[in-house]
């Protein structure tokens, strides 16, 4: 090829390209000066309530600014809001959204929020996603940006998504390293060896677990993690339907219907079984905490390990209080010394999405400003503004393909080898035979219920929870 030619072909790509960021700015300023209106955002984990060392987060309150400076006619307000839990933020969302008071975009749990779809106060995201995303260059579906699965987990039986995640969530158990080494004990890696060191602790003096079971949270978790793990060679056969990795509530239903899941099963009643036995070594007073509370209580001493979210890990290193060192370790691994039914496959992750969830509420679709909040969460998850809030409040792993990781949830990562756990107690229950699930948990580890009748009263829970799908969402039975 002569020199000349070279020179054309360089210069042929220099115009393309240029031709590209001409296109992307004109693009750009098509919306700069189409967009115009007024939204309230309430954020809970990036919110400029939130403190980290001695400094608020003003991540999210910048970029704010540097949105408003592109769209000249919009004026976004970050509500300030000091954290609540989620019992009074799903009591705050029904009163605000009632009353039409609710910001435009709230933190909102996907799976307490998709009860409300027939009030009509919340807005589907799917048709959004699969539209571009205008801030990124050259995409042309603004879901193929996003780690897919984890996202999938979180939408309704019908496919809905009522609240988009837009970051990744994983748990650990922590421990009070200065205590195991007192005991002269090890991280554990397997359930016996987990069983073996509480018993040790408990010998020593100390309360070996921190349990909350004031809420679901910690039960749902060792719950799920089980399911998976005793399911695992049945989920073959259960996830036929929908997308590949996780069972959805459709799947679940013919499961059941066709008799691959039962909680007569022995692999069902081992999940049980391994639950009580280790509700020996929690605090003795597990009914009356709320998960909200275990890190507090964990810094206390009420107890030598803690199951928390990654959340936690920051706010427990920089804790002035925590006079010990602090340890990490998963889930351990149940193998068949602890159980004959074990799969001994990989324990499977408790998470993935999401620590912060957006819903666009009632108030903006009153107003007609869902495009302009479709187009804010945008900007937000482009990969650099993604990472941007992930970075600073060091909280929570980045959703968006091509973020940083920060240093101090670095841990958490060889989770995500096992992958997340395709079934999830949330999805295959109805609300109300949720909580009569938790309840008969809480009686049965309590006590007044004996395994044979816990696994009689959770298949009524799921009998229910199914023929009420099948009646909701008029499953196609023809393709089961």
């Amino acid at each position: 090829m002569s020199i000349v030619s070279r020179k054309r072909i360089k210069a042929t790509f220099l115009w393309i390209t240029l031709l590209c960021v001409v296109t992307v700015f004109c693009q750009q300023q098509i919306f700069a000066n189409k967009l115009q209106g007024k939204i309230e955002h309430w954020s809970l984990n990036y919110n400029p309530t939130e403190v980290i060392g001695e400094k608020n987060l003003t991540a999210l309150t910048e970029l704010a600014a540097e949105y408003m400076k592109l769209h000249p006619g919009v004026e976004i307000t970050i509500v300030k809001k000091p954290r609540m839990s989620e019992a009074e933020i799903n009591t705050w969302i029904v009163t605000q959204c009632a009353a039409g008071t609710i910001p435009e975009i709230i933190w909102a749990h996907s799976s307490e929020i998709e009860q409300y779809a027939p009030e009509g106060w919340f807005v589907n995201w799917m048709p959004y996603l699969n539209e571009p995303n205008p801030y990124i260059p050259g995409n042309k579906r603004w879901f193929d940006t996003f780690y897919q699965n984890p996202v999938k987990l979180r939408m309704s039986p019908d496919g809905s998504l009522w609240s988009l995640p837009v970051d990744l969530v994983a748990t650990i158990i922590y421990y009070n390293a200065d205590i195991f080494m007192n005991v002269g004990i090890n991280a554990p890696m397997t359930w016996d060896e987990f069983m073996a060191i509480q018993k040790k602790l408990k010998n020593a003096g100390y309360t070996p677990f921190l349990f909350a079971m004031g809420n679901s949270i910690n039960t749902s978790w060792i719950y799920r993690i089980l399911l998976s793990h005793f399911y695992e060679n049945k989920l073959a056969d259960m996830d036929v339907l929908g997308t590949p990795g996780y069972v959805d509530a459709e799947e679940f239903s013919r499961a059941f219907k066709k008799g691959i899941f039962t909680t007569k099963a022995p692999e069902y009643k081992e999940i049980l079984r391994l639950v009580k036995e280790w509700s020996q070594f929690w605090n003795r007073n597990y009914f009356s905490i709320p998960y909200e509370q275990v890190r507090d209580r964990f810094v206390r001493k009420e107890g030598v390990m803690a199951w928390a979210i990654c959340r936690e890990m920051r706010p427990l290193l920089e804790d002035p209080l925590r006079d010990f060192k602090l340890g990490t370790f998963y889930c351990p691994q149940v193998t068949k010394r602890t159980s004959k039914y074990s799969t001994e496959k990989p324990m499977r992750m408790v998470g993935g999405a999401a620590g912060e969830q957006w819903a666009i509420t009632v108030s903006a679709i009153r107003d007609k400003e869902v495009d302009l909040c479709v187009d804010w969460i945008r900007f937000l998850t482009t990969p650099e503004n993604n990472a941007k809030l992930v970075l600073e409040a060091k909280a929570l792993l980045p959703i968006i393909k091509g973020c940083e990781v920060p240093d101090v949830l670095r841990p958490f990562l060889p989770q995500f080898e096992a992958g997340v756990s395709p079934f999830i107690v949330e999805r295959f229950l109805t609300r109300k035979q949720y909580d009569e699930w938790f309840r008969s948990m809480q009686m049965f580890v309590a006590g007044n219920l004996t395994l044979e009748q816990t696994a009689e009263m959770h298949q009524t829970n799921f009998e229910k929870s199914v023929e009420g799908f099948i009646e909701k969402f008029n499953y196609d039975q023809t393709r089961w």
